[in-house]
């Protein structure tokens, strides 16, 4: 939850919970949290998660807030949903989005054409949304031209922002994304 101290700035307590369900309608949650702030790059708190199953581990993008308002698109890997091992911001120097970078939407299976053949995929970016090639989903390389951007007196005209993992149809990538437009 965020909430707001009495100098207005941000006071950040996110934390990432589970909860489980046999049904899609009565949950069960777990009582502690899976993911809590503990590095420099996660000090106020960690939200908007995305998670994507590839062979028997499970890739986790979150944000992590750094102190003043800094967003981190980062990772975290875990073979169980529950214990999950941080690795690192994707893209600590990425100059078009470096102070405020979220977002991060994996393709769960290599793409087989193209000029990421053989690697991951992922989207990533509020504001813009942009797209980065890995072969180990670790270590991931960024283009710095948006494959996504906002459009003038459209739904979609101020913001766009990755949304859910994208999936891989027999016509293509299929990417769903957030939106907010100019009022």
């Amino acid at each position: 939850a965020r909430e707001t101290k009495g100098d207005g700035s941000a006071q950040c307590t996110g934390r990432l919970g589970i909860a489980y369900s046999n049904d899609g309608i009565h949950f069960d949650r777990r009582p502690d949290p899976i993911l809590i702030p503990e590095h420099d790059f996660d000090t106020e708190g960690v939200e908007d998660p995305r998670v994507v199953k590839i062979y028997d581990t499970y890739y986790l993008t979150y944000t992590g807030w750094e102190c003043q308002g800094k967003a981190h698109l980062c990772l975290a890997t875990s073979t169980d949903l529950v214990y999950w091992k941080k690795k690192w911001p994707c893209f600590l120097h990425f100059a078009p989005a470096d102070d405020y970078l979220k977002a991060g939407a994996i393709l769960s299976e290599r793409v087989e054409d193209g000029p990421f053949k053989g690697q991951y995929i992922m989207y990533f970016g509020v504001g813009n949304v942009w797209i980065s090639a890995s072969e180990d989903l670790v270590h991931w390389h960024p283009v710095e031209q948006p494959v996504l951007e906002p459009r003038k007196d459209r739904f979609d005209s101020r913001i766009v922002e990755a949304g859910p993992p994208p999936v891989l149809t027999e016509d293509g990538i299929l990417l769903f994304y957030n939106s907010a437009r100019v009022e």
